[in-house]
């Protein structure tokens, strides 16, 4: 009896044994397969986007950056600028064919017709770039430098994918514009009239006052409300400089908002101050016969027959 028991315990052990040894095998098989499967991947990698793009494991940088970038000048304005539009240019340094380009790459414009450029849009980064035959680009709809110069390096390696590599990338911004709120309302009317040498305000044909600066070279444009765009930068820190220069100027001309006391001593003291002079109306035959005062209605003074007045 007991010799049976032994005989099954045996039995047990070595069933137990093999699934282990099986269990092993097989993970070590996939264990193999999956290094076979990471070396082939590591040797099919592209080393053209290797050079133009780069590994976003290897180099962390070129992830894609925030979808608004924010800038915060160095006084202490409490104000924070938001870039909201990029424009930069990128030549290729190669001549294109827009045609080729049109057919073998996705999310493309071109019709000849109309612009003669091909129109090529990307998702991340978000932003669209213009492809002209000479191999000059022009990239706009960026909210970042770091995605604008990433995105010129995706656009080259998709050049690089129709048949056309370029030598070398060459990226520049040219404009920058940002938004700001100063926080409070603004009398445009003073400033135009104090800074009339570098403002311009004209509320028939735009309702916000244009503002030429020297140093730095941006143009502002304040509104009412205290809305502020900064256009014509070419780097972060023009805007945040601009920003700098403007807000004492924003501060003088706040808009006070007065209180219902204020505005009825306004009102009072305006309606004492409205001219009495007499207005002389002439009737059909030249005479002076009607005077009226500048505050009430009219009071006609006839002509007697002695002739007095």
């Amino acid at each position: 009896m007991s010799s049976n028991k032994t005989s099954g315990a045996e039995a047990d052990a070595d069933a137990t044994a093999m699934d282990l040894s099986a269990t092993t095998s097989s993970t070590s098989k996939l264990t193999t397969a999956a290094a076979a499967t990471a070396t082939s991947k590591a040797a099919n990698v592209d080393p053209l986007r290797e050079n133009l793009v780069g590994s976003l494991i290897s180099c962390p940088t070129l992830a894609v950056g925030p979808s608004i970038h924010t800038l915060s000048p160095s006084t202490n304005t409490g104000l924070t600028i938001q870039l909201q539009n990029l424009t930069a240019t990128v030549n290729m340094n190669i001549p294109l064919n827009l045609r080729t380009i049109a057919n073998k790459a996705h999310n493309t414009e071109y019709n000849p017709k109309k612009f003669g450029a091909v129109v090529m849009r990307l998702l991340k980064p978000k932003c669209t770039m213009l492809l002209f035959q000479s191999g000059k680009c022009v990239i706009t709809g960026a909210r970042s430098v770091h995605n604008a110069s990433l995105a010129s390096r995706k656009f080259a390696y998709i050049l690089s994918k129709c048949g056309f590599t370029p030598p070398s990338v060459d990226f520049k911004v040219q404009n920058m514009i940002g938004t700001t709120d100063v926080g409070f309302p603004i009398r445009l009317e003073g400033i135009v009239f104090n800074h009339a040498k570098f403002a311009s305000y004209e509320p028939e044909l735009f309702p916000g006052l244009i503002y030429r600066m020297l140093e730095p070279k941006v143009v502002l444009l304040i509104f009412v409300s205290g809305k502020v765009v900064i256009t014509g930068a070419k780097e972060d820190r023009d805007l945040a400089r601009a920003m700098e220069k403007i807000h004492p100027v924003l501060e003088e001309f706040k808009k006070v908002k007065l209180t219902e006391a204020q505005q009825r001593a306004a009102m009072s003291a305006g309606n004492k101050s409205q001219s009495k002079q007499p207005v002389l109306q002439i009737t059909e035959k030249g005479e002076k016969r009607q005077r009226v005062q500048a505050t009430g209605a009219p009071k006609i003074i006839a002509r007697g027959k002695n002739g007095g007045g």
